[in-house]
């Protein structure tokens, strides 16, 4: 077992919420009742993430992702 810090360079915090919903945050989205509070949901999330990962001087984020890989034999 080990993990790996990737560093993803991505384009806005538009760009880290897209990619975040589509996997760790689809249970949260596809629990909520309606579209609205599902962009409700994601706006709130759009500025966490701004307020979390701060812009570069070439206007990117870095975005760091931890990956678990585990190798098992039976």
């Amino acid at each position: 077992m080990w993990e790996t810090d990737y560093i993803h360079v991505m384009d806005g915090p538009d760009a880290i919420v897209d990619w975040i919903a589509s996997t760790g945050l689809r249970p949260f989205l596809d629990a909520l009742e309606s579209d609205g509070e599902r962009a409700a949901f994601r706006d709130r999330s759009l500025r966490h993430v701004a307020q979390g990962y701060p812009v570069q001087v070439d206007g990117r984020i870095l975005f760091p992702f931890r990956r678990t890989f585990v190798i098992a034999y039976a």
